[in-house]
């Protein structure tokens, strides 16, 4: 089987778990899995007159439902033209889209350090309330605090940084923060927020329990993996933000332009998970690069890693923690797609097997909980 095949087969199956982010409906109806309207017949044969009536109503219905294809297809041509405009504007994403807080990019960086000392990282976290406040909810409860201890809670962030250790709290401290940074709402995307979330923290902790294996940093590897995603939320925040003012831009032209038919239409239009799933796809993990590289992270070079993922590097080729990426990220999307029965054995295997992952892989992978952050103690990474 040739390389270019295993490509094109890999490309279609993350289409596939992208759809399934989207929406267990995009996923179902891309693979023809959704059941269809039957109809009903009469009990009784209708009279020529009738029947006449019935066909001409079916082929008015017929013509407006593809007149109404062919608009949605058109506007939503407008609006990739437009997003695709500003996806590679840093200003835009990081200022507007995400609103990204320099201070939080400082911590992230400041955990990744092994010389950050406890008064350091506290002076980070205390001007952010929203992460204080989650810090010491984490360290307030098991497996930091006994369940049934008498003794006060922490509400210094010194003090409980040095209660459960720095090396501990960092994992913890850096998905608070990247949890910050999801999407607020991705409605009707009502699932695709977890889903992320969910996908980004089992890629996380598989690439920190198999970090050791590739002589990896397992902090950095799972910094890695648990903001390698978070492209697919940014460019979900641009499609849902450019929708209404690309809908209402086009409807304006077809105003000017006598298209009250256009017009009607546009005006109908809802929100498409087929489109957005195409747009996710097409620009999540290349805007992720642009926040690693944003980011300017010192004491973790993770964008060169996320680069050549994105760049679709030969697995030969890749470097250790870019290889340690690539199978955390396709173990992760098919155990989510198995777990939703999206994808056939062989489908599984082969997608397994396109990126070296053996059974002696999936045996361990197989026992790491995908599913919770891991606060168990952490030696000094």
């Amino acid at each position: 089987m040739t390389e270019s095949s295993n490509n094109k087969f890999h490309q279609i199956i993350q289409a596939r778990f992208v759809d399934l982010m989207i929406s267990d409906k995009v996923a179902k109806t891309r693979l023809g899995l959704t059941p269809t309207l039957i109809e009903t017949t009469t009990t009784r044969d209708l009279l020529s007159v009738e029947a006449k009536a019935q066909k001409l109503k079916e082929r008015k219905i017929k013509t407006e439902e593809e007149f109404k294809v062919y608009v949605n297809e058109y506007f939503h041509d407008a609006l990739f033209d437009y997003i695709d405009s500003k996806v590679t504007d840093p200003e835009y994403l990081f200022s507007e889209v995400l609103k990204l807080d320099t201070n939080l990019a400082k911590t992230v960086d400041a955990c990744l350090s092994k010389a950050l000392n406890t008064k350091q990282l506290a002076a980070l976290i205390e001007p952010n309330t929203i992460i204080k406040r989650e810090l010491l909810n984490i360290v307030n409860k098991p497996p930091f605090r006994e369940k049934d201890s008498t003794k006060p809670f922490q509400e210094d962030v010194g003090l409980a940084i040095r209660y459960v250790g720095i090396d501990n709290i960092k994992a913890p401290l850096l998905a608070i923060i990247a949890k910050q940074w999801l999407p607020h709402s991705t409605d009707p995307f009502s699932d695709f927020k977890l889903k992320l979330w969910q996908y980004s923290i089992a890629t996380a902790n598989c690439m920190e329990t198999l970090a050791p294996r590739f002589n990896v940093n397992p902090l950095h590897a799972f910094t890695l993996g648990l903001l390698h995603s978070f492209g697919y939320g940014l460019v979900m925040r641009m499609y849902l933000r450019a929708f209404d003012k690309i809908r209402l831009e086009e409807m304006h032209k077809a105003r000017n332009s006598g298209r009250s038919d256009i017009e009607k239409v546009l005006n109908s239009l809802v929100l498409d998970g087929e489109f957005a799933s195409q747009l996710v796809l097409n620009h999540g993990l290349d805007v992720s690069l642009l926040l690693l590289q944003h980011l300017e992270l010192k004491f973790a070079p993770l964008a060169p890693a996320m680069e050549q993922i994105v760049n679709n590097e030969a697995i030969d080729s890749l470097t250790p923690i870019a290889s340690l990426l690539l199978k955390s990220k396709t173990y992760s999307q098919y155990k989510l797609l198995q777990k939703a029965r999206l994808i056939e054995l062989p489908e599984a295997k082969r997608f397994l097997t396109g990126c070296k992952i053996n059974n002696d892989f999936v045996t361990i992978l197989n026992k790491i909980n995908l599913t919770k952050l891991n606060l168990s103690n952490r030696t000094s990474q």
